[in-house]
């Protein structure tokens, strides 16, 4: 048995870190959410922005942002026009067109 700084018992505790990231994270919602996910990601990482300064500039909150980037998230129209002018894009753009320019 330990005792901490106070003289109080204190018992060890073991946690499997290795077990808790081992978890399957679950599926996107479907192949749409998948790609719009990752082409939010890709924008946000190429502008630096980390999650929550993405979700702050498109004014929802940051575990939304999570939940859209993994596919979780099926988007409104209003949400993904609010996430396109914080990530300076126009969402009407043909992506393919930008990046081929």
């Amino acid at each position: 048995m330990n005792r901490n700084d106070d003289g109080e018992s204190t018992v060890p505790i073991t946690i499997d870190f290795a077990a808790a990231f081992d978890a399957e994270m679950p599926e996107p919602l479907s192949d749409a959410t998948a790609t719009v996910g990752e082409r939010v990601r890709s924008r946000r990482q190429e502008l630096g922005f980390s999650q929550e300064t993405l979700a702050d500039r498109s004014g929802v909150h940051w575990t939304f942002i999570g939940q859209l980037e993994r596919g979780r998230r099926n988007v409104s129209l209003h949400n993904l026009l609010k996430v396109a002018a914080g990530l300076e894009i126009d969402p009407g753009e043909n992506q393919k067109s930008r990046t081929m320019s």
